[in-house]
């Protein structure tokens, strides 16, 4: 095996702060005494060619007691992967396996799927922004059925499709402690998005929920609505082809959730169904309604709504048709927000008026910090 400066010749690597580094001229060859075998191992940015992918297997091969290992944002040759998913196989005690962002053909993304198998203590995989195709999804679900710690999954912005979110339905009821999944930006229509909604229902423990950059249509929003997740804490589905109607559904089974912290309905064509509270949201913290269509008919129940989340760190209302009549209903409801950091109202039609207005409801309470 070679002394770990060698490695760090060839790519530079990033350790956790307690751990030994590379191309330190003093650092321990010995791995056991570096602190390694327990901690993070972290590439980014980095050629993975043939002679430093060795270098690597090797390193891997002696770290069977590693938790964490990432390879992000990489150009992997084909060769460079085979030695990468050999030096992984042993390590038997990841819990944290990090591939996203990585430059590797679709054919090669299924070799990667076989490194996956036995990998039965993983709790945080994220394999976002990979060409997988639909046989290397094929494959990864059959190893996901497997990973009963597993709790966070990021698979985002595969292009996954409906065929893709329909494989996944099939195993996450099977992930008891699932508590985040991300799967954005993966092509997913209504028929995946329906089917995902169910299979979400069963997954007990889930906290962050995040469909966004998906056209997962009302219909979708209906079935998720029916079906949150009981201590739900964050949930994305920015630009996800929501009109009115599912604005008003999800708002509806949101209102006197407990524990969620972020709405993200961004890009959606909400116009006047804006989220509607009568009980509120107790711990809100950030809630983003960027260019969603919505103008001064809806600013009074807005308004209101607003009022009923006391925990309010962050509102997010820029590209809308706001106006002053607008303004003049957030100005009244600033006073009440005491935990209010940042208010973004830019690009809508208020004017010198309405912004004196906000100023004066700021001025009575308020401690934001930014304001646009």
């Amino acid at each position: 095996m070679p002394p770990l400066g060698a490695l760090g010749r060839f790519f530079p690597l990033s350790w956790a702060p307690h751990l030994c580094v590379l191309d330190d001229p003093g650092g321990a060859s010995n791995l056991k005494s570096s602190g390694l075998c327990s901690g993070l191992f972290s590439l980014s940015q980095v050629n993975l060619c043939n002679t430093s992918s060795l270098l690597l297997q090797s390193l891997l091969e002696a770290l069977s007691e590693l938790k964490t290992f990432r390879l992000t944002s990489s150009h992997v040759s084909s060769e460079g992967l085979a030695h990468l998913t050999s030096g992984l196989s042993h390590c038997h005690h990841l819990e944290g396996l990090d591939l996203s962002n990585n430059q590797f053909g679709e054919e090669d993304a299924e070799v990667l799927m076989g490194v996956l198998e036995g990998m039965c203590q993983l709790k945080r995989l994220d394999l976002s922004h990979l060409p997988l195709s639909s046989s290397a999804l094929a494959m990864l679900t059959q190893r996901l059925s497997h990973m009963t710690l597993l709790q966070s999954l990021r698979l985002s912005h595969n292009q996954i499709r409906n065929i893709g979110a329909q494989h996944l339905a099939a195993v996450l009821p099977g992930l008891p402690e699932l508590r985040k999944i991300d799967l954005s930006g993966n092509g997913i229509g209504p028929d995946g998005g329906v089917r995902l909604a169910e299979s979400l229902a069963l997954c007990k423990h889930l906290e962050e929920l995040m469909l966004g950059y998906n056209v997962l249509g009302n219909i979708t929003a209906l079935e998720l609505a029916q079906r949150l997740p009981q201590h739900l804490r964050v949930l994305h589905l920015p630009s996800s082809g929501l009109s009115q109607e599912g604005a008003l559904i999800l708002s509806q089974a949101l209102d006197g959730c407990p524990y969620v912290e972020e709405i993200n309905l961004a890009e959606n064509s909400l116009a006047r169904e804006v989220p509607h509270f009568h009980q509120g949201l107790p711990l809100l913290k950030q809630i983003d309604l960027v260019s969603c269509e919505i103008d001064n008919h809806a600013a009074k129940p807005l308004a209101a709504s607003l009022a009923l989340c006391p925990a309010l760190e962050e509102i997010l209302l820029s590209w809308n048709l706001l106006g002053d009549e607008a303004a003049a209903e957030l100005a009244q409801v600033l006073p009440q927000m005491s935990r209010l950091k940042r208010m973004d109202l830019e690009k809508n039609q208020i004017t010198a008026c309405g912004a004196w207005l906000l100023v004066e409801g700021l001025a009575r309470g308020s401690g934001i910090q930014v304001i646009r």
